[in-house]
């Protein structure tokens, strides 16, 4: 009987050395936490995402604080799952299929290390859009109802989903020299034949860590849509003119930006705070080639979204999150302080009660203190 040979996994990286890295930033978990998920991500036998998903490779994102339970987030390329039945929505025009654009990456998510993991659905522009515009924290359940002002078109797992994908577009740095911008489209990147790799010590620098995953337009999609001739116009505008008109009222955002170039957040000078944390002495390694051999570590963390880390040494490097994915707050939602409240009305001084304290006189009593008056009257004139 000839053997069948299994089918290879994707790899999956090794949660415990991630875990030892971002001690060094001050985040991560524990080690018996850590083991739970590597088991659940990739060896376990209960529920083994690696092998239900059908995920072409897999990594621990992060963790999203909730109020009830907490989210653990895994990333992942994975074939959009099967209808199953029943009418569904038609999408939206704007909508970016499955496995590009927003919705390039899958996402899974699991309440508890070893709990069975949920695919996350994609989202639409409209609603990337409004989750830009309200703040709200995450309770744990993926079914509870988004209540917010605007309205948000969908449940707590749309939400989830928009945060996360906000998150890994805005965050997401790699050290400079490795890739170049494609000469016929700018929008695409090219592997460097000779990629120069910086040390360590520069990349305690801003300025040589760029942005790899391209930036969020503002209509809430990854690339502008065919622009449509503008209704109420007869003659046909030029559908280049037209391409100019969308570029202009909503620019690209060119790849590879470096992070020194990202928008400050205020009251600070950069959008990120890079440490060199460790040994940062400097080893000789080989005395006639002058090699050295450095130990720290570098530690990037974002000021628009506190929570999101990278991590970096001879090379390697590792991005992860764990925050209640808002982020910074620049206004406070509500006024911090209250309304001025009305001053209270004077007291009243008290007075007698109406009914008089004595009962009035008799009718007869009063027609004889009458004529008394009048005849008195009389004798004085």
């Amino acid at each position: 009987m000839q053997e069948v040979a299994p089918e290879a996994l994707a790899y999956i990286p090794d949660l415990q050395q991630e875990a030892n890295w971002l001690k060094w930033a001050g985040l991560g978990f524990n080690e018996e936490e850590t083991f739970k998920l590597q088991m659940s991500l990739k060896v376990g036998t209960r529920q083994k995402l690696m092998q239900t998903s059908g995920a072409k490779e897999l990594r621990l994102w992060g963790k999203v604080s909730g109020s009830q339970r907490d989210y653990y987030v895994a990333e992942g390329q994975a074939d959009a799952p099967e209808a199953t039945g029943g009418e569904e929505a038609e999408p939206p025009a704007d909508f970016e299929a499955h496995g590009s654009g927003i919705n390039t990456n899958s996402y899974w998510v699991a309440d508890s290390p070893m709990g069975p993991w949920t695919m996350l659905p994609d989202v639409s522009p409209k609603q990337l859009n409004i989750a830009r515009q309200i703040c709200k924290l995450f309770t744990g359940d993926l079914e509870a109802p988004v209540v917010s002002n605007p309205h948000f078109p969908g449940k707590e797992k749309e939400l989830l989903r928009c945060q996360i994908a906000r998150i890994t577009y805005g965050t997401n740095l790699i050290p400079t020299g490795l890739y170049k911008l494609n000469e016929d489209d700018p929008t695409q990147l090219d592997a460097e034949e000779e990629p120069k790799i910086a040390t360590n010590r520069d990349l305690t620098k801003l300025e040589h860590w760029v942005h790899y995953q391209p930036g969020v337009l503002l209509c809430g999609r990854l690339t502008h849509m065919e622009p449509e001739q503008p209704e109420g116009v007869e003659e046909e505008i030029d559908p280049e003119v037209l391409k100019a008109r969308q570029l202009a009222a909503d620019p690209l955002i060119p790849r590879l930006k470096p992070a020194s170039q990202d928008l400050p957040v205020p009251g600070f000078k950069t959008a990120w705070v890079c440490r060199w944390v460790g040994d940062t002495q400097a080893y000789q390694q080989n005395t006639q080639k002058k090699e050295v051999k450095e130990y720290a570590y570098n530690v990037l963390k974002s000021l628009w979204w506190p929570g999101a880390v990278i991590v970096h040494r001879d090379g390697k490097w590792l991005s992860c999150y764990v925050g209640d994915g808002l982020k910074a707050k620049l206004q406070p939602v509500y006024p911090v302080n209250p309304p001025v409240l009305q001053p209270e009305l004077p007291d009243l001084t008290e007075q007698p009660e109406p009914t008089p304290l004595h009962a009035p006189p008799a009718p007869e009593a009063e027609e004889a203190a009458d004529k008394d008056q009048a005849e008195d009257g009389e004798e004085e004139s």
